[in-house]
């Protein structure tokens, strides 16, 4: 079976249910990670009507939606079970008031109070890393996870933000590989903002198409098909002009989006 390709449709937010269908099914993909958050077509608001419109509208082009994008509340839980997602993505922050490992033990209580929610629901919590102050690493996830049954969560592996934490395509699937819910193709690489004069220099992370990655999506995929791994990939559709820190947003995204389905598709060889 041939992985499924999802898209982040978070550069999409303008966009009707049904233009943005039409959109996803024209760009090649398999369907969406849908963002559940507010200025967004289904928000926390509206999720337990919307949320299965917006699944109903996908199906008709042939679509599905594999993940949403939102934080861990008892409505969106309930309005993913109604639908048959299976799949909440979270990103966890670190308060430095509290500390590393005071957030991290909070965040595990938090997901295991809603373990029989979870459970009656058919829903997993996906736990990706990301850059700055949250779990930036495969094996920041895999500590944050090791207490929490894996009939409620599991990992979201993101190449580029290992990265930029400095480990290796190979290292971060090996730590993660027992955990694995779905895998995200990013690229990203820092550039330096101030003068070579300064005292020190300031960097930049900068949001770029897969031809720029800082690190290599053959490589990554190699390891995939080593591993045999079909589960789903996500394309996050995450790209920035240099010098903003402002994402790239409609219909400027697209171009860039279909290029690297493209070059994955090519890679995937499907």
């Amino acid at each position: 079976m041939k992985n499924k390709i999802l898209v982040f449709t978070k550069p999409w937010k303008e966009e009707s249910i049904e233009d943005l269908a039409f959109l996803v099914k024209k760009m090649g993909f398999d369907g969406v990670e849908l963002p559940v958050r507010d200025g967004y077509q289904v928000n926390p608001k509206n999720v337990k009507t919307e949320l299965l419109h917006a699944k109903k509208i996908f199906e008709k082009q042939n679509l599905i939606i594999g993940s949403i994008a939102g934080s861990l509340e008892k409505n969106i839980i309930e309005a993913m079970g109604l639908a048959e997602i299976p799949l909440l993505r979270v990103c966890i922050k670190i308060d430095m008031e509290k500390g590393y490992f005071k957030s991290v033990k909070e965040t595990q209580n938090k997901i295991l109070d809603f373990k029989s929610l979870l459970e009656k629901n058919n829903v997993k919590i996906g736990i990706q890393n990301h850059h700055g102050f949250n779990i930036g690493s495969a094996l920041g996830v895999y500590h944050l996870l090791e207490p929490i049954p894996n009939t409620i969560s599991g990992s979201v592996l993101d190449f580029a933000h290992c990265e930029l934490a400095g480990e290796p395509s190979e290292m971060a699937y090996d730590i993660l590989k027992d955990t694995l819910l779905l895998i995200n193709f990013k690229s990203a690489f820092k550039f330096r903002i101030n003068g070579p004069d300064e005292t020190e220099a300031k960097w930049q992370i900068h949001w770029v198409t897969a031809r720029n990655s800082l690190y290599s999506w053959e490589n990554a995929v190699k390891i995939l098909k080593k591993a045999n791994w079909n589960g789903p990939i996500c394309i996050p559709a995450e790209y920035n002009h240099i010098g903003s820190n402002k994402p790239i947003m409609g219909d400027e995204t697209i171009s860039r989006t279909t290029k690297d389905l493209a070059y994955l598709k090519l890679l995937l060889n499907c």
